[in-house]
This record gives C-alpha cells, structure tokens and sequence, in this order.
C-alpha cells in the first residue's frame, strides 16, 4: 500500500508543480499558494503514505515557491489573478487542475 500512496503523491507533486510554478504579481502569495497547494494534495494521499508524501512536498517547497516567484507556469502561462484566486478557493487536486487552464 506505500508504493501506492508514493505514486499518489508523485502524481500531486507534479500537478501542484505545474499549477504552482508561476506566481510573482501583487497581490498573489506564493508561500501561501504552495501551503495551500500542498495542504490539498496531503488531504488526497492515502493515511500509509502520508508520511512519505509529506517528506517529498517539504522537500520540494523551495523549487515550488522559487518557481511561482520566476512568474509563469511550467507550461510557460503567464499566472493570473483569476487563477491564483481560484487555486486558493480549491479544495481539491482536481480543482485545483481546473485553475490552470479556466481560472474558474
């Protein structure tokens, strides 16, 4: 059951790195984007491997709010105000993935 709870939180690193990698305009926190980010992903891994899971989001914490600060995402989008606002309302990885594209 941890090599499942490894892959869940591999796959949520991934996506809250993709969304998280791209914030640096006023009025968007990225220390406060990545907890977030974070705190979502966490609620999603299975209680074996939280543990793990969180040892490998502490760890990328830095690249992930180094990256929001460069001002785009990994896709190279310009970060918006509407997704940022919407990541914050997420409570889902899910969501959370929708605010990449939509901002909604």
């Amino acid at each position: 059951m941890r090599k499942i709870g490894s892959l869940l939180a591999a796959g949520l690193l991934t996506a809250s790195f993709a969304f998280a990698s791209g914030c640096n305009k006023g009025g968007i926190d990225c220390d406060k984007l990545v907890n977030h980010l974070m705190d979502i992903g966490m609620k999603e891994v299975p209680e074996d491997g939280r543990d793990e899971a969180k040892k490998m989001f502490e760890g990328m914490k830095p690249e992930l709010v180094k990256q929001c600060k460069a001002g785009k995402t990994q896709d190279g989008k310009a970060i918006t105000q509407a997704m940022y606002d919407c990541a914050m309302k997420a409570s889902t990885v899910a969501d959370m993935q929708k605010c990449d594209t939509s901002g909604k």
